[in-house]
This record gives structure tokens, C-alpha cells and sequence, in this order.
């Protein structure tokens, strides 16, 4: 489905965690979201590799993923399972 595409390397490294960045473009892609088009005032825009910044432009202008503290995005932060669990809410909401 075009969903994960696997690592520069052609690796798939299924036991590593998700990180921020990954997470953003698995949902833009799951959700076929319009790519997005404004860095939304992402202080640490500069950090997100250009392959994957209109993936994460498009989850932030569709509301299902917001910065950490001081408007950061963290791109290779890991994901917690209270923030999947949130974007999953959000998801619900935005389909439902």
C-alpha cells in the first residue's frame, strides 16, 4: 500500500521504535492527506529531512500532530504511546 517504504540501506528494522518523523508520513499516507504547503511555525522546521516535510505540514495543518514544548516538532524524538494513542483519537474524530 505504500504505507512504509523501509530504510535508505533497504532495510526494514521491524524492532526499532517509530520516531516522530516516521509517524507523521506512515499517517499523511495512511489517511491520503493533500500534501502540505506551510512549515505552521515549526521552530525546528530545519531538522525535518525535505523527503518527509510536506508529510509532516500536512499532519500538523489536519490537527492530528502538534509540537512538543516551545513549538518543536522533534523529528527523530521517539513516540510514545500516549501520543499514538492521542493521534489515534484524533483520527477517530476526524473520520467519524
Amino acid at each position: 500500500m505504500g504505507l512504509i517504504e523501509g530504510y535508505w540501506d533497504g532495510t526494514f528494522r521491524p524492532q526499532e521504535r517509530i520516531n516522530r518523523l516516521e509517524m507523521a508520513v506512515i499517517i499523511s499516507r495512511a489517511m491520503k492527506l493533500e500534501k502540505g504547503t506551510t512549515q505552521q511555525a515549526i521552530a525546528d522546521y530545519n531538522q525535518i529531512p525535505g523527503w518527509a516535510k510536506s508529510y509532516v505540514e500536512a499532519v500538523y495543518e489536519h490537527g492530528l500532530l502538534e509540537g512538543a514544548a516551545g513549538n518543536q516538532f522533534v523529528p527523530y524524538g521517539v513516540t510514545t504511546r500516549a501520543e499514538s494513542a492521542v493521534i489515534m483519537l484524533r483520527i477517530w474524530n476526524k473520520l467519524h
